[in-house]
């Protein structure tokens, strides 16, 4: 927040660099201080919190020097507020008497006698104090301290401040503003790029930044390697365009460039990047030292490994999978490797598991045959610590372990619970469970708990093992939770009736309440609601809200929603202002998606957002306020999510050029209305400009605030820059029309069978108002390419899914003849399979079908398709992928196959109706879509 203004402050010379410390031979001696009257000693002493501060020579010169009634002296003997000393005098007052003060003394300088200060050349501030200063004064005061030095400063065009200055605020150039990166100098760019690069610049910044060092290094191509180099985490944003420009061996040779900023990289950029890293034979190059490939070996085609299937069973027929065991893979890759893997096992011991490294992911519940009973518990947990599976993989590793102890007829030891993996003890039987030793049940109980696993298995079997843990605890039904009570049941209590709630104690709430905020997002019941806020009210004593402090808010994290809306606002500012980082915490996009399936959800955070943005920044939320508070581009980034709350009329009121900076911010965020996203439409054509007229950086950063644009003024985009439209065409919220016309825009005078592989991968949501004309005209080749993320949208329509499907069958090959891992790799292409092809599906192809193409296959084709002995076959996933509207449209049979594949044989006799949205379905459709929302 600060580093905004650094460079403009140094270059004016309102704040030093602060100088190195020079070592000394011998510690100087201090100048004795000058003695104070001791009438004046006591009457100031309580400002310093003791003298140390008067045995100071400056300091007791100083004050000596004042007279007796002057405003400084009376204000440090507590006669008049510091606030009340002018800025002339204030300005005169050393530094080491201003450090000395007490905190709450020093809250009490206002920023205009801060700034007076600063402004005097003979104070020498510097950086160093310029820190302290950030930690001893309110960040709003800060934030006026910073912006009115700024606009004191002398020299304010950031065009005339040197690379030595970038290079001295290394660090700390992060949070400069869009205008201030644009206005740099490309030499002072160029001269700093080292410092640049490693701040961490992401977005339209980086590519700026990126711009003025290709211009000042006067780029006109290609980048080489060695320049490549040199923009290091920058490279996360080099234009798509810009490395098609560059060589393959430039490309190949810097691949330890591009991997380190992989994370930061849009999917059409790893695909260009993995296109051109390519040489010769795959395999051949996967064997190279220089890794040329590996670390993009997951954009790696499906179809390249199924081309070199042959090479790939010969290179681990001996039992070496050294080669592909530490490769980034998809799921459907990892399918593909860890079968040629397994063609020559006959058994699967924990040696084996932990030399396929990654590519046990590809393992299947039929894998587990593989495995002896005596190396069973071991080779489960390597499986596990390996990779995540479905839940038909620890269904089966749970029934296996019971099989295994039965036929021993032993209990359940407490090496047995020691050496059960964490994953796969939520899906053993809850029965078993609750019926341990007393000795282990406390034990079984933290296990389950702690289990990441816990929250994927269903809603009736968290309710199940809650109730084992209060069993065990002696308080199934009744008897008061105490903090031990509370502890024990960890993150088990998400899963626990209401009434659980209820019977915790004041000493147990604190606990309740920090494990309720693990608890997966979910609509709450209005009766969960007043449980939980009644349990605040146990741990904080039915305090009033004025006395809240910040550990109780953390405490109730962020559930603080539940509280009434006055309570919230009645909490003090400067107690939410520690609270910030809650509205960060906020999963936006499930939230978001759990509105859409349920609309009476519930989750209102606008008073919580609004408290944020009040202790945040110094505005109020009150009706009365008749002017919208003016908001800068910091105060809004400083907002995190809660920016949100901003109203119309805030929204509106910011100025252009601090609106115009935090455009791509803004546009970054998600769970705005239809009325605001409108009216920061509106604000961009009138401050920045038509949509026809808008450059391609500028659009960049339109982000959601394009799906507030007409068809209209999606037709007069720019869209020749993929990375751009990637960045719009990410965000859900098109609908059919505008992704036609966005579409139909981008693609002009081209024709479909020239777009590239990272073209169809940037187009995105985009690639919605395509016609099914146009899919067919995709090349095949560029179709495969990209299959694997075209698979992930969700946007076609029926026709279109079907047109996709063509086209994959095409490209691949009649659907009888795919692998498990090429149905997995083309995701929700698959819904567009017809009745007979569903119906033609092996048992080994009916696992592979992603959930989220389930999701979308039309309910008569579901229902027509696939029978009841294939719908038996489906995980837990898959099973509650299935929508309402298709469940309905199934047999008797078929319904009961559904329910038993999501809820298994244990729970599915307990397992609520689907008439209805029911919770457990909204909740585990929730993790689905917003897993899906995050890949697009």
């Amino acid at each position: 927040m600060r580093s905004a203004v650094l460079f403009v402050l140094l270059a004016a010379g309102l704040v030093r660099q602060a100088q190195p410390q020079r070592p000394t031979r011998q510690i100087p001696a201090r100048p004795t201080a000058p003695s104070i009257d001791p009438d004046v000693t006591s009457g100031i002493t309580a400002a310093f919190g003791d003298t140390s501060a008067l045995e100071h020579s400056s300091v007791a010169k100083f004050i000596n020097s004042q007279a007796a009634d002057s405003s400084i002296i009376q204000a440090l003997k507590g006669d008049i507020e510091l606030d009340a000393i002018s800025t002339n005098d204030f300005k005169m007052i050393p530094g080491n008497l201003l450090t000395k003060l007490t905190d709450s003394e020093f809250e009490k300088i206002t920023s205009d006698q801060i700034v007076a200060w600063v402004l005097r050349k003979n104070n020498q501030f510097d950086l160093e104090q310029l820190d302290v200063l950030s930690v001893r004064v309110e960040q709003a005061k800060f934030v006026e301290v910073l912006t009115k030095m700024k606009d004191a400063a002398e020299i304010s065009d950031p065009a005339s401040v040197s690379a030595a200055t970038l290079q001295s605020l290394a660090g700390s150039l992060s949070e400069l503003q869009p205008d201030e990166i644009e206005n740099l100098s490309e030499e002072a760019v160029v001269g700093a790029i080292t410092e640049l690069a490693g701040e961490g610049f992401t977005g339209a910044d980086a590519r700026a930044l990126i711009d003025k060092y290709k211009s000042g290094a006067a780029v006109s191509g290609a980048l080489s390697a060695a320049q490549l180099s040199a923009l290091g985490s920058l490279a996360g944003k080099l234009p798509t365009a810009d490395i098609d420009q560059m060589s393959d061996a430039d490309v190949r040779s810097s691949i330890s460039t591009f991997a380190s900023a992989k994370s930061e990289m849009s999917p059409q950029q790893i695909k260009k990047i993995t296109k051109k890293a390519r040489n010769g034979n795959l395999l051949d190059q996967l064997a190279s030292a220089s890794d040329e490939i590996d670390s993009f070996f997951d954009a790696v085609p499906l179809k390249d490994l199924e081309d070199n299937g042959d090479g790939i069973a010969a290179d681990v027929a001996n039992g070496d999978y050294s080669k592909y065991s530490d490769l980034p893979m998809t799921d459907a890759q990892a399918a593909l490797l860890f079968g040629k893997m397994e063609e020559g096992l006959s058994e699967l011991d924990r040696d084996t598991v932990i030399s396929m490294g990654n590519a046990v992911a590809g393992a299947t519940p039929a894998t587990l045959d593989k495995v002896s009973n005596d190396n069973f518990r071991e080779v489960i947990n390597a499986l596990s610590d390996q990779a995540d599976f479905d839940s038909k993989m620890y269904r089966k590793m749970a029934k296996r372990l019971k099989e295994i102890r039965d036929s021993s007829s032993a209990e359940l030891s407490q090496t047995d619970l020691d050496t059960i993996p964490a994953d796969v003890i939520p899906d053993m039987s809850t029965d078993d469970l609750g019926n341990v030793a007393a000795a282990l049940c406390e034990g079984v109980a933290q296990k389950v708990a702690s289990s990441e696993r816990l929250f994927e298995t269903q809603e009736i079997r968290q309710q199940k093992h809650a109730t084992n843990a209060l069993r065990c605890l002696g308080k199934e039904t009744s008897g008061d939770l105490g903090e031990s009570d509370v502890a024990t049941m960890g993150n088990l209590i998400c899963g626990a009736e209401d009434a659980v709630l209820d019977r915790v104690d004041a000493s147990g709430a604190r606990t309740a309440l920090e494990n309720l905020q693990n608890c997966p997002t979910k609509c709450l019941s209005e009766d969960r609601k007043t449980k939980i806020q009644e349990l605040f009210e146990t741990y904080t004593a039915n305090a009033d809200a004025s006395s809240m402090d910040a550990e109780a808010l953390s405490t109730i994290g962020l559930y603080a929603y539940v509280l009434s809306d006055d309570f919230i606002s009645g909490i003090p500012n400067d107690v939410f202002s520690q609270a910030v980082s809650l509205a960060d915490s906020v999963d936006v996009v499930a939230e978001e998606q759990l509105a859409v399936q349920d609309s009476g959800c519930g989750i209102d955070r606008t008073a919580m957002f609004n408290k944020i943005k009040e202790a945040t920044t110094g505005s109020s939320g009150s009706r009365r306020r008749r002017q919208a508070t003016v908001y800068t581009c910091t105060q809004v980034q400083n907002l995190g999510n809660a920016a949100v709350s901003l109203t119309t009329a805030e929204l509106s009121a910011m100025t252009s050029a601090e609106f115009t900076n935090c455009l791509e911010f803004l546009g970054g965020l998600t769970g705005w209305s239809t009325a605001q996203l409108e009216l920061m439409r509106d604000r961009v054509f009138s401050d920045i400009a038509a949509a026809g007229s808008l450059t391609t950086d500028q659009i960049f950063k339109l982000g959601k605030i394009a799906t507030a644009f007409t068809t209209t003024h999606l037709s007069a985009l720019d869209l020749s820059d993929i990375d751009a439209v990637y960045n719009i065409a990410q965000h859900s919220g098109y609908s059919a029309a505008q992704a036609e016309a966005a579409f139909t825009r981008y693609l002009g005078s081209t024709a479909v069978s020239a777009i590239s592989s990272e073209h169809l991968v940037g187009l995105s949501n985009f690639l919605g108002g395509m016609t099914t004309a146009q899919i067919a005209q995709i090349d095949s080749t560029a179709f495969t390419d990209s299959v694997a993320n075209i698979g992930n949208l969700t946007v076609f329509s029926t026709d279109q899914f079907t047109a996709l499907k063509e086209k994959a069958v095409s490209a691949s090959g009649a659907t009888s003849s795919w692998s498990a891992a090429t149905v997995t790799n083309v995701g929700t292409v698959a819904a567009g399979l017809t009745e007979a092809e569903l119906t033609a599906l092996t048992d080994a192809q009916v696992p592979a079908i992603t959930p989220g193409a389930i999701a979308l296959i039309p309910g008569s084709t579901l229902a027509n398709g696939l029978s009841t002995a294939q719908l038996n076959l489906l995980s837990m996933e898959q099973a509650q992928a299935v929508t309402n509207d298709q469940y309905s449209a199934l047999s008797t049979d078929q319904k009961a196959a559904v329910d038993l594949a999501q809820y298994g044989p244990d729970d599915v006799a307990d397992a609520p109706p689907r008439s209805g949205v029911s919770a457990v379905h909204a909740c585990v459709m929730l993790v689905f879509s917003a897993v899906l929302i995050r890949l697009l």
